[in-house]
């Protein structure tokens, strides 16, 4: 791996760590029917949302960086 993979995939692990905090978040606070999302929520479901985003755009930039044969 070139440390160009090595950065790529570091971030991609942030990127997952990113939407963490929302599923356990939604894990112990359960929304009921009806009930207004909420600002923590949201704020919470932006950065799970920023994290895949994140994700889906490095894994794009790992596979361009792969040599035919790889």
């Amino acid at each position: 791996m070139t440390s160009a993979q090595v950065a790529l995939t570091l971030i991609f692990i942030v990127g997952v760590l990113m939407s963490v905090p929302y599923a356990v978040f939604a894990s112990r606070h359960p929304r009921q029917e009806g009930e207004p999302l909420g600002s923590r929520r949201i704020a919470l479901i932006s950065l799970a949302f920023t994290g895949i985003m994140l994700d889906v755009g490095l894994s794009a930039a790992m596979f361009s960086m792969l040599r035919p044969g790889e």
